[in-house]
């Protein structure tokens, strides 16, 4: 639809309500939620400090993409919610043909903690995450 419009002014009315509207925080409440964790436990296995964890789970912190990936294996969260958190918070999503992503994506598909994830990457010759 969009590359058929003729102005953008239109396409923005008639496509209003399919646009994303909730903030980080409400965001990650709702994943929290669905995921059944509580955001004690989400920081714990996402193996951030507390403080600044908290900040970004309220939106008061914007962080690199590493943090958004630690927090989505905190969560537990699958590749397709973990792609839409790197889309909503404007990072790029985890792409297959970069092989530090693809060890990620691997690792979020078995499920890894982030001790384990951090020890694949190690074992891969790739960056940690920060």
């Amino acid at each position: 639809k969009l590359k058929a419009a003729r102005e953008i002014g239109s396409f923005v009315e008639e496509n209003e309500r399919s646009f994303y509207n909730c903030t980080i925080r409400e965001h990650f409440d709702i994943l929290l939620e669905q995921y059944g964790i509580s955001k004690a436990q989400a920081i714990e296995r996402s193996n951030i400090e507390r403080g600044y964890a908290y900040q970004i789970l309220r939106g008061a912190k914007e962080a690199k993409r590493d943090k958004y990936i630690r927090l989505a294996i905190g969560i537990g969260l699958n590749l397709e919610d973990t792609q839409r958190l790197l889309t909503i918070t404007r990072h790029g999503i985890l792409y297959s043909k970069i092989l530090r992503d693809a060890v990620i994506i691997f690792g979020i598909n078995s499920r890894f903690d982030i001790m384990k994830l951090e020890w694949l990457l190690e074992e891969q010759h790739v960056d940690p995450l920060e």
